[in-house]
């Protein structure tokens, strides 16, 4: 929303909400970065409540397989995994 004292909106003010949004956006992405950048953050974020690790570990490779196509070498070589591990320990066909 733009609030001018004239009846007008001139480009000037559109140009101000946009470098507002910019702004905004930048200082929402940040703050999101700061929650997810550590390790130990998302381990605390984990614990406040119970969850199935097997269940969560899956859910992670397969979001991992659709990043990467269904690509399974390089899901593996991303989760750090030899290909066989992949297969194996989640049944991933």
């Amino acid at each position: 929303m733009i609030f001018i004292e004239s009846d007008t909106i001139k480009f000037e003010h559109l140009r101000i909400k946009d470098e507002l949004d910019r702004i905004q956006t930048e200082q929402l992405s940040a703050n999101t970065k700061l929650d997810i950048q550590s390790k130990d953050s998302i381990i605390q974020k984990l614990l406040e409540s119970s969850f199935n690790v097997e269940q969560f570990t899956f859910d992670i490779v397969k979001a991992a397989l659709k990043k990467f196509d269904g690509n399974k070498t390089k899901t593996a070589k991303y989760l750090g995994l030899k290909r066989e591990q992949l297969y194996n320990r989640f049944k991933i066909n």
